[in-house]
């Protein structure tokens, strides 16, 4: 499910690179880009959520198996996503 949706950041990336290229030269709507833009922000939102929630459940699964203490969150990284002060777990 992570890498469908990495190819789907790609693609929306180069979509929207194209679109922002469409629309400085005057060929493109504000309202083509702008949902241009949201479907590439979509598209980022649901990457970041999958990667999340694999960390959760891999963690979950770590806890029910013995690997992990409840406690235990040393090896925990934590990023921020674009200087947003929401903190994104990291997955390494």
């Amino acid at each position: 499910k992570y890498q469908v949706l990495m190819d789907q950041v790609k693609a929306y990336t180069e979509s929207f690179r194209i679109y922002k290229l469409r629309y400085d030269a005057g060929v493109l709507t504000s309202v083509d880009y702008i949902f241009a833009k949201n479907n590439l922000d979509a598209a980022t939102v649901n990457m970041i959520s999958a990667k999340y929630d694999y960390f959760i459940d891999s963690k979950i699964l770590d806890y029910y198996q013995g690997k992990l203490s409840f406690w235990s969150f040393q090896n925990l990284n934590i990023i921020y996503y674009n200087g947003c002060s929401s903190a994104i777990f990291c997955l390494q």
